[in-house]
């Protein structure tokens, strides 16, 4: 069971690397919100399996601070496109 949560979660890692391509060269502002939400949304599960390998609680309360603040980070980059300020 550690063994495939740390596949995983290396998985969703990689995932998320792969994701700041499409931050960096995003076409629209719109793209590059996008993947900033995916990033912190695999991220937080990166670390949600982080926890079963490492059997540690603690990681739990990062990973939901993580999808908070990345739901936050996209919101307020939309406030922003929504009226023009961009």
């Amino acid at each position: 069971m550690r063994t495939v949560a740390l596949v995983v979660c290396i998985t969703q890692v990689a995932i998320a690397c792969s994701l700041l391509v499409r931050l960096g060269l995003g076409p629209t502002v719109s793209d590059r919100i996008v993947a900033i939400n995916a990033i912190s949304i695999q991220l937080a599960v990166a670390v949600l399996f982080y926890a079963v390998a490492a059997d540690r609680v603690a990681y739990l309360d990062v990973a939901i601070w993580m999808v908070a603040f990345g739901y936050l980070t996209s919101f307020i980059w939309s406030r922003y496109l929504e009226r023009g300020l961009l």
